[in-house]
């Protein structure tokens, strides 16, 4: 008799669900990644231009020229605000996709325990049949033996 597990289409369903999960996952770390690393660019852009803005400030700046890097450094700023929140919009999807691959692979290994359930339910019953068989093999050789023995003792 062959394994045959009842549920296994959905045990199936439950492994590619998580799989894409994985991927979803992945990718929305990956758009993490890229957030921070151009927050982080943004940053230190505005970092140099301040320190330029200072060293260029104690050489003597024309008003125009200072103006200029005021109003960059003022958009930088916006820049900069406005990347913090699709960061923080990043790290919630980070999460978000995180809870639900731990919500599918949960679902998932209780599939899997069943299955195991199931299996060791079956071997344990193939082991009960093949005693089964075997005591009864034993009791026909005994009969036949005694059969045997019989027809030899009345000849």
């Amino acid at each position: 008799m062959r394994y045959s597990f009842k549920f296994e289409t959905l045990l199936n369903y439950k492994k590619r669900l998580e799989e894409v999960a994985q991927q979803v996952l992945a990718q929305k770390m990956t758009e993490l990644a890229e957030a921070e690393q151009k927050l982080n660019r943004l940053r230190t852009r505005e970092e140099e231009c301040l320190f330029e803005l200072i060293e260029k400030r104690t050489k003597g700046i024309p008003a125009a020229q200072h103006l200029l890097y005021i109003n960059y450094l003022n958009l930088l700023a916006k820049d900069i605000a406005v990347q913090e929140e699709v960061v923080q919009a990043s790290t919630r999807a980070v999460e978000e996709a995180r809870q639900k691959l731990l919500k599918l692979s949960r679902e998932k290994k209780m599939v899997e325990k069943l299955k195991k359930k199931d299996f060791d339910a079956f071997t344990q019953e193939m082991i009960r049949l093949e005693q089964k068989e075997n005591d009864e093999l034993v009791l026909i050789r005994r009969q036949a033996k005694d059969v045997f023995s019989e027809g030899l003792g009345h000849a």
